[in-house]
């Protein structure tokens, strides 16, 4: 048995331990039937709640499926798990998947907020946002960047992986297929827009670009505006042990998670 095939039984066991039936055998389906009539699946998850999800890119999605609902990713510090009125920023929310768990925890007097450059990622993104009726939660079609005014995101075919980093999608795809002009909005403005004095928990999945989003930040994450965040690293082309530098230096306590994941580590870091 290969290696991939091995993956896929592993994958196929992991959904059902963690999500509903019919969810399985629909993901299961896709991934050998190409359902070319079809751009979107329309799946059920944990909490109550639905997802469109892409079919074009099936595996990739199943695999951020499996990240949030059953491995658990950004919930590996319990004190990291959103609660009850929390305010939350989902920094590269792709379809949206872990800002709808989020807004469950959440409830209605807290509010998560998502960024999504990718217009086909961001459009899903806003389905299931609108299929789950959901209230405290919003997503917007941008990035958020060191300055505020446009940049270029490079769009692999397997569009989980767009970055602003034109190095970082060579790295993981070998090409892009698209390079769209985006606009982007600094952390900063964010906070200024929606009046936030206070952010409990900011997830940070940017595809290799999380250090220079973190050392244009400097002067916020000094302050008490932020009280945790979360950043997955991409360690093909960040070294973990930069992004610990930057972050003990403004006087975060940090924590380092890699799972031995090939690119992905973990940092969750808590304002001291």
């Amino acid at each position: 048995m290969s290696l991939l095939e091995e993956n896929l039984i592993k994958q196929i066991a992991c959904s059902f331990k963690s999500l509903p039936l019919s969810t399985c055998f629909k993901l299961t389906l896709a991934r050998f039937i190409p359902w070319k009539w079809r751009q979107v699946l329309e799946i059920k998850l944990p909490y109550n709640l639905r997802a469109y999800i892409p079919v074009t890119v099936i595996d990739a999605v199943w695999r951020n499926v499996l990240h949030i609902f059953w491995y658990r990713d950004y919930e590996l510090v319990k004190n990291f798990i959103p609660k009850r009125g929390w305010k939350v920023i989902d920094i590269g929310c792709f379809i949206g998947l872990w800002l709808l768990k989020v807004s469950r925890f959440i409830g209605e007097n807290g509010i998560v907020i998502g960024f999504e450059p990718n217009p086909l990622a961001y459009k899903i993104a806003r389905m299931n946002v609108e299929i789950n009726m959901l209230r405290n939660a919003v997503v917007h079609d941008y990035a958020i960047g060191a300055k505020n005014g446009e940049s270029i995101l490079y769009i692999p075919r397997d569009y989980l992986n767009s970055s602003l980093l034109r190095e970082y999608v060579l790295d993981m795809s070998g090409e892009y297929i698209k390079a769209l002009k985006v606009r982007v909005v600094t952390l900063r403005r964010v906070l200024e827009t929606y009046k936030l004095h206070r952010i409990d928990l900011v997830k940070i999945d940017v595809e290799g670009y999380e250090e220079v989003l973190l050392r244009s930040c400097k002067n916020i994450l000094r302050g008490d505006n932020i009280k945790r965040l979360i950043i997955e690293v991409h360690k093909n082309v960040v070294e973990p042990g930069e992004i610990m530098d930057i972050l003990e230096e403004l006087e975060w306590d940090v924590v380092l998670i890699d799972l031995g994941l090939e690119v992905q580590a973990f940092i969750y870091a808590i304002k001291g």
